[in-house]
């Protein structure tokens, strides 16, 4: 992605634009000075990021809020709503799981994938941080450790590292971001999977030889979501938010919860404090073949409720059709054009 003898400089302007920073205001802080000379590394977690934003897009596509760019872009600013919970939560996990991926994969330098099964076996006798059925934890299975387990802690702590000095402003809503990229950053480890491969004669499967691997990020997203659905509202008190930045802390909450302060904008209306452009103007679904309930109700929460009317309009979109290859070597195609009818919020 990046190349060229400008590339340290090219990666960390492309960091800067993925995640809305400016790489002056990064290294004023002095955020992993390491990383000036990784640049391959700063890449991956660009990578990442922008993994985590297209995730949360598609995801809540059909919600009132779908996960802005502005919602990264730091010239805003930015409410301690559970939205924000949950966008600053799937980049950090994006981050670790592109990391780890790609570490395993042997194309980061200075990390690799796990072959120290120790802390596998100390957690999988108890369980904890592993992803596993009830009849794992219950019965004996005939089998190993074996292979390159995945390695999230390098991931992590880079994510950790880089993600948690930009979030922190020293007060209040930087502690706030700052629990909720740890809860990102956990997700991908206690959603890792245990898989096996058997061993035997004929392929009778007596032993099997298994190691560790992150979920497909699809999993640990909805996995993501879940908790944005039950995300917990702390209160401050106002002597603790105006008390020095070294004596603030949050009151006690569950670690593996997502947390906000601010009750969620009216997403509804224009609002330019936080460069949201409200619901005028969305595309609504009337698909009967919808699945997802956000999906059916998408016209409804969209327009309706919010004021606006539905209104239809056709769309005309070219696309290559009629494709044939012509000896040699290049494949010829017709431009045809496409009308499709959508929906949208007048």
């Amino acid at each position: 992605m990046c190349g060229g003898a400008m590339k340290c400089v090219l990666c960390l302007q492309l960091v800067a634009l993925v995640l809305a920073s400016s790489v002056n205001s990064i290294f004023t802080k002095n955020v992993m000075p390491a990383f000036k000379e990784r640049s391959s590394l700063v890449e991956h977690i660009a990578m990442g990021a922008q993994v985590g934003m297209n995730s949360c897009k598609e995801m809540f596509k059909w919600h009132r809020w779908n996960c802005p760019e502005t919602a990264f872009h730091r010239k805003y600013e930015q409410a301690a709503s559970k939205e924000m919970a949950f966008a600053k939560a799937i980049v950090a996990a994006a981050v670790v799981h592109t990391i780890t991926k790609n570490c395993s994969l042997g194309i980061i330098e200075g990390c690799g994938c796990d072959t120290d099964y120790e802390s596998f076996n100390e957690n999988y006798a108890t369980g904890e941080g592993l992803n596993m059925t009830g009849l794992e934890q219950k019965t004996k299975v005939d089998w190993t450790w074996g292979g390159c387990s995945d390695n999230p802690e390098y991931g992590m702590q880079a994510a950790k590292n880089f993600l948690d000095d930009l979030d922190d402003d020293g007060g209040v809503k930087g502690l706030i971001n700052l629990h909720n990229n740890q809860v990102g950053r956990m997700i991908v480890k206690s959603t890792m999977e245990k898989k096996c491969r058997c061993h035997g004669v004929s392929g009778s499967c007596t032993i099997q030889t298994c190691w560790m691997q992150v979920a497909p990020f699809s999993v640990v997203a909805e996995t993501l979501k879940k908790k944005y659905h039950f995300a917990s509202k702390i209160v401050i008190e106002p002597e603790v938010a105006n008390s020095a930045l070294e004596e603030i802390k949050l009151p006690r909450t569950n670690p593996n919860s997502l947390i906000f302060l601010q009750k969620s904008p009216d997403y509804c209306q224009t609002d330019n404090t936080y460069g949201w452009k409200g619901t005028k103007g969305r595309i609504c679904s009337k698909d009967k073949n919808a699945t997802e309930y956000e999906e059916k109700m998408s016209c409804r929460n969209l327009c309706r409720t919010c004021g606006h009317r539905v209104r239809k309009r056709r769309r005309e979109e070219k696309k290559n059709c009629n494709c044939s290859f012509v000896w040699c070597c290049k494949v010829k195609c017709d431009v045809c054009i496409e009308t499709h009818e959508e929906f949208y919020c007048h």
